[in-house]
């Protein structure tokens, strides 16, 4: 009960700042790509429809790479159970590549919306491609080039406040640590995410960066 009373306190506090975000990108033309959870809340923001099957999941390093490089062969594919996390999640197996179904209860769930997201994202080829992580999921010397090296308009947050390329975005407050912490948190009064606050994700999505 206490939990569906502070989501709908956090829901108007919210308001104002989630209708000024899609007032700025009601005409953004994008997929997007993202290894972690700050797709599917840039999806809600913008009051789009979840068209891309990496929400709710995270899928880290060169199967991320991978999965972005060529995601025609992973997004007609069926995911099928390989584990089960300790913390009760299940792992697929998608072609060769783990996502981590970190907000689905069971494989059944997941495959289902899965199946059904993969076919709007490659039913929408019209529009472009955008991809964001972080360092939690990109962090080797490979993995940097390896993203640095994609093929779209894309951001990676991290802890190293002097970054080889400049899609790769600097966030303070994490120093010393391996890589950023939780960004999905509010960062201000207003309801932006520190996400938002470290990046300009309205110009990003407009493509006016």
């Amino acid at each position: 009960m206490k939990k569906i009373v502070k989501d709908k306190i956090k829901k108007i506090w919210r308001f104002p700042y989630k209708k000024y975000f899609q007032s700025k990108t009601r005409n953004s033309n994008v997929r997007i790509l993202s290894s972690n959870c700050i797709g599917g809340l840039l999806y809600h923001d913008m009051g789009k429809s979840f068209d891309s099957p990496t929400i709710n999941c995270t899928v880290k390093g060169m199967d991320f790479i991978d999965m972005c490089r060529d995601y025609d062969q992973y997004f007609r594919v069926a995911p099928v159970l390989a584990e089960v996390s300790p913390q009760g999640y299940p792992i697929a197996d998608v072609n060769g590549i783990r996502v981590n179904c970190v907000h689905y209860k069971s494989i059944d769930e997941f495959s289902a919306i899965w199946g059904r997201r993969c076919e709007r994202f490659l039913t929408k080829d019209d529009e472009e491609i955008v991809v964001v992580s972080c360092d939690a999921q990109i962090r080797t010397a490979e993995e940097i080039e390896a993203f640095h090296n994609l093929p779209y308009r894309k951001v990676c947050f991290t802890v190293n406040s002097e970054p080889k390329y400049p899609e790769f975005i600097y966030v303070p407050g994490y120093d010393g640590q391996e890589s950023v912490g939780d960004l999905t948190r509010y960062a201000d009064f207003t309801g932006k995410r520190i996400f938002q606050k470290y990046f300009d994700f309205i110009g990003f999505l407009n493509n006016k960066l």
